[in-house]
């Protein structure tokens, strides 16, 4: 499996495990969760970077956009520290 692949589908199964919906991205190395008010500016106050979804037009209110162009050591950093913020904002 390329590691890509392997890095999408961690990100994609710690973004459940969080408890956030998130559909299997099929092309780009973003996913776009939908996220509960508050999450994105907690990530980024916690040094997680992550796009609001309204940056992509108003159909993304209510999402984000995060990357997975990273290591699987990275990205389960970030996970940690999403789950903290999701955790906050509920």
């Amino acid at each position: 499996m390329p590691n890509g692949v392997v890095v999408r589908e961690a990100l994609n199964d710690g973004l459940r495990d969080i408890g956030l919906d998130v559909p299997s991205p099929e092309g780009a190395f973003y996913a776009m969760p939908e996220v509960p008010a508050g999450f994105v500016d907690e990530c980024i106050e916690r040094g997680v970077v992550i796009v609001p979804g309204e940056a992509f037009g108003d159909a993304g209110e209510r999402y984000a956009r995060i990357s997975y162009a990273t290591s699987t050591e990275e990205l389960e950093e970030a996970l940690a520290i999403m789950e903290e913020a999701y955790e906050a904002v509920n």
